[in-house]
């Protein structure tokens, strides 16, 4: 295997959108899963739990596509051709 290069660009950012992206992700899913037991159960949930659900799970398919993007031109940086590892 190649030694990972740390000079290639966007490699933070990759690293912390990526992140900051799958704990978005995790808090969205969470809530909304709380969300349904707590309608479920007692009829009623608090309306924190339904906005979390809204605004994390697309903020984070936001944060994981930028990601992908950054990831596509990285690659084209490095000068590896597509296809090959």
């Amino acid at each position: 295997m190649a030694p990972v290069q740390n000079n290639l660009p966007f490699t933070s950012a990759i690293r912390f959108l990526g992140a900051l992206g799958g704990l978005c992700a995790i808090i969205g899913v969470a809530s909304g899963v709380v969300m349904l037991l707590l309608m479920w159960a007692t009829g009623s949930a608090p309306h924190i739990l339904t906005q979390l659900s809204l605004l994390l799970v697309p903020l984070a398919l936001l944060l994981l596509v930028i990601v992908m993007i950054l990831s596509v031109l990285r690659r084209r940086a490095s000068g590896s051709p597509a296809g090959t590892r």
